[in-house]
């Protein structure tokens, strides 16, 4: 089941954005701070009181994976745009490849056309492995970021 995050869900929810963290470590250690967290309790709080915030897929009551969505608006070539953000999605390492993270995306695209929202964009770090899975569930880059290390 998907339903909406509760403040029951927060400790939870925090040790999976730890693995998550873990993960961007292991890929930018020169960005990522091991043992950071994307965001505190108190930033999780707020976004549970916005409609477009954090769900959750549960089994057997136990949150086994989150997303996080918001509702954004943008300028595309002088013409304004809604849109949905995947700001953040993780699927516990004990629950991958079962599905859940297409379930998790096939619940924001239902959630975005609800929403009346043109497209859904997401960020994904280039050698992340959920690069692939992203990919495979339809997503394209819509640009590219590139750096210069110094």
């Amino acid at each position: 089941m998907i339903r909406k995050s509760r403040k029951e869900d927060l400790n939870r929810i925090t040790e999976l954005l730890h693995y998550v963290e873990d993960i961007h470590h292991k890929l930018r250690p020169d960005i990522f701070i091991l043992g950071g967290i994307k965001y505190n309790k108190d930033e999780l709080k707020e976004k549970l009181d916005k409609a477009s915030s954090i769900f959750v897929k549960t089994i057997d009551n136990n949150v086994v994976a989150y997303i996080f969505l918001e509702i954004r608006f943008g300028i595309s070539f002088n013409k304004e745009i809604k849109y949905l953000y995947i700001d953040d999605l993780c699927v516990d390492k004990k629950f991958q490849n079962k599905g859940i993270g297409q379930e998790l995306v096939e619940f924001a695209k239902r959630f975005a056309e609800e929403n009346n929202c043109h497209q859904i964009l997401l960020n994904v770090w280039e050698n992340n492995p959920a690069y692939e899975f992203y990919k495979k569930m339809g997503f394209r880059e819509q640009r590219r970021i590139l750096e210069l290390k110094l």
